[in-house]
């Protein structure tokens, strides 16, 4: 099995927006593909914006 991790750094208050584009395109595509997301998280305490 492989993963894949990324760590992406976003403009402040442009989070809400990019995970809602991901919901409704990204991970559709990848499912057609047959990838499964194994985790998505965002951080609450230190750098913000990733």
């Amino acid at each position: 099995m492989i993963y894949d991790m990324r760590i992406y750094d976003f403009q402040p208050g442009s989070v809400p927006q990019y995970m809602a584009a991901v919901r409704e395109v990204a991970l559709k595509i990848r499912e057609d593909h047959g990838v499964k997301l194994a985790g998505w998280y965002h951080t609450d305490v230190g750098p913000l914006n990733r």
